[in-house]
């Protein structure tokens, strides 16, 4: 079944930049995710914090790197990074 991949921590090829801190995703209201969509959490260096605002449409195979910041009303197409 396909999926969508939140992120709660880094794997284990990342341990020399996450050592444990916290950090989180922040997704708004009414956002749609296909199929394998990834999105990363914060970095303690970003502050800490991905956030997603609302009424967004993220298509198959997007990825949102850590840190960064989608306001309100885009559309990322399929295989965005």
């Amino acid at each position: 079944m396909p999926a969508v991949n939140i992120r709660r921590a880094w794997p284990n090829f990342h341990k020399a930049k996450y050592k444990g801190e916290k950090n989180s995703i922040i997704i708004g209201d009414n956002n749609k995710f296909r199929e394998y969509v990834n999105i990363n959490p914060g970095t303690e260096l970003g502050g800490g914090v991905t956030r997603i605002g609302d009424n967004n449409l993220f298509m198959v195979y997007c990825h949102v790197a850590h840190d960064c910041i989608i306001l309100n009303n885009i559309v990322l197409a399929n295989n965005v990074q």
